[in-house]
């Protein structure tokens, strides 16, 4: 089962024209920044936590999400769960 985050708070376009994401994942903030070549660079900030980022490579941008997903809980959920 994916992790899902609990709030969306909207898609808009980086400075460089392309789409973007943001969430609150596991309470913490995740955007997904979506390169045209069907790459995703994710970035999360816990805030105190520190800042965590990753490149995720996807055919498409559903698939794409759904690997930047399973990257955040296996980063916020710890290996126990």
């Amino acid at each position: 089962m994916i992790a899902k985050p609990e709030i969306f708070e909207g898609c808009e376009i980086g400075e460089c024209g392309c789409p973007e994401e943001t969430y609150i994942f596991n309470g913490i903030d995740l955007v997904v920044h979506y390169e045209p070549d069907g790459t995703a660079d994710a970035f999360m900030d816990g805030g105190d936590w520190g800042e965590c980022q990753t490149s995720i490579e996807g055919l498409t941008r559903f698939a794409a999400r759904l690997a930047v997903f399973s990257w955040a809980a296996s980063m916020t959920l710890g290996p126990d769960q």
